[in-house]
């Protein structure tokens, strides 16, 4: 398995004042105690593997914990390991090639229902940043009458994000529009830009993007509940490592606070992370994820269930599952019940 590294950037130390002394071999004593000195700082670190089914706004709790230097207040050098898609980034936190995973919700409970030992500590984002786009001649939701709405794939996510906005959100019945499959992002701009289609779903950094290219938003889904991104680990790894665990939810707690109490210092995280030709698509970005990441964690149960309800067909036993039974929720209610949560706020 090949695992691309997202590898810290070393830390350096302030200088202060001038050095006094005035010969090689002082100064090659100065540098030796400072290379010790983080040497020895590092050696104390906790070395974690964190893997990423994506980079995308879902990930946003591990790329500010990270950037912030939050894992390493806690004394964790944590590695972020990018792979490609859910089941293999749960696949890999099974083997142990991972001890976390930053990761979808679906994936995660569509493993736990397969009997694996994994379990969801944190769901950082208990919504959705998708908005519908339209091309510039359609004025209001009625103009959508008869004509069609792209989605990446029949049965994916954004169909589903689809049918929400176009019946909850925009008030349209179902037979009014036809949804078609159409592809990724790319695929999807085209067949907007030529009439193909004439709206269809982005979420960021692809709707900032969009709506640079003259598209407009006419309704967005972040109201609508639903487990897009989890903090799992394993259940061995909460049983024998809990200390552990227990730093890397605080870190990641932290993280959420940092994104709420210095709007001015993750925006140019996110702007450099995903390489944003402008603050202002940066600010768009994180004003969409304002919406759905809560200071304060909350198990999504109806959006689980919304998900266990598109796994019944592959498993009878999603039917009757109880969605509380795919959250790990005892580490959380201990940090609330101390007031750790609320003094990240003050």
């Amino acid at each position: 398995m090949q695992l691309l590294r997202e590898r810290n950037a070393g830390s350096s130390l302030p200088m202060k004042g001038i050095i006094g002394a005035n010969t090689v071999g002082g100064v090659s004593a100065l540098l030796i105690f400072f290379a010790l000195s983080s040497s020895s700082f590092a050696q104390d670190l906790t070395p974690i593997r964190i893997g990423q089914s994506s980079i995308t706004d879902v990930q946003v709790a591990s790329i500010v914990t990270q950037q912030a230097g939050i894992f390493r207040k806690y004394g964790l050098a944590a590695e972020l390991i990018l792979l490609q898609g859910g089941p293999l980034t749960v696949q890999a936190l099974i083997s142990g090639s991972l001890d976390f995973a930053d990761v979808a919700g679906p994936a995660v409970i569509s493993s736990q229902l397969a009997g694996a030992e994994v379990v969801s500590l944190l769901y950082q984002i208990p919504g959705l940043t998708h908005s519908l786009f339209v091309r510039s001649d359609i004025q209001a939701a009625r103009d959508l009458k008869g004509k069609r709405v792209g989605v990446v794939r029949i049965g994916g996510l954004a169909e589903y994000v689809a049918r929400y906005m176009l019946t909850e959100k925009l008030g349209l019945n179902l037979a009014e529009v036809k949804l078609v499959q159409v592809g990724g992002q790319a695929d999807r701009v085209a067949a907007l830009e030529s009439g193909a289609i004439h709206a269809t779903v982005f979420s960021p950094p692809q709707s900032t993007r969009a709506r640079k290219l003259g598209f407009r938003e006419i309704a967005d889904a972040s109201e609508l509940e639903y487990p897009t991104g989890v903090i799992a680990t394993t259940k061995q790894a909460l049983t024998l490592k809990s200390d552990l665990v227990e730093r890397v939810l605080k870190s990641y707690l932290e993280g959420i606070a940092f994104f709420w109490l210095h709007r001015d210092k993750t925006i140019p995280i996110l702007q450099r992370q995903f390489r944003l030709s402008d603050r202002a698509e940066a600010e768009e970005m994180y004003d969409k994820l304002a919406k759905v990441v809560p200071r304060k964690p909350r198990s999504p149960h109806k959006g689980i269930r919304t998900v266990l309800e598109s796994l019944k067909d592959r498993n009878p036993r999603a039917a009757s599952i109880d969605p509380a039974s795919f959250v790990e929720s005892t580490l959380v209610r201990k940090l609330e019940a101390q007031g750790f949560i609320d003094r990240l706020y003050r």
